[in-house]
């Protein structure tokens, strides 16, 4: 029973550890998508000051989004 114990709890942990990096590449596709929404704004605002710090995050979170998928 032991031996049966130890093969679920190896299944349980793999499947949470699956689930944190499914969670995770949602978040940083979300953070994508917030920042693409920024641009546009901040450019049909004429904003232009923001925009280098914009593309400097958004290419962060797909630098993220990116290790997540090949992790």
């Amino acid at each position: 029973m032991e031996d049966l114990d130890e093969r679920l709890s190896g299944v349980s942990s793999c499947n949470c550890e699956l689930d944190a990096r499914i969670a995770c590449f949602c978040i940083e596709n979300y953070e994508i998508a917030a920042y693409n929404s920024l641009l546009v704004l901040a450019e049909a605002g004429g904003f232009q000051d923001p925009e280098r710090v914009l593309k400097q995050n958004l290419s962060e979170e797909e630098a993220m989004a990116n290790w997540l998928k090949e992790t």
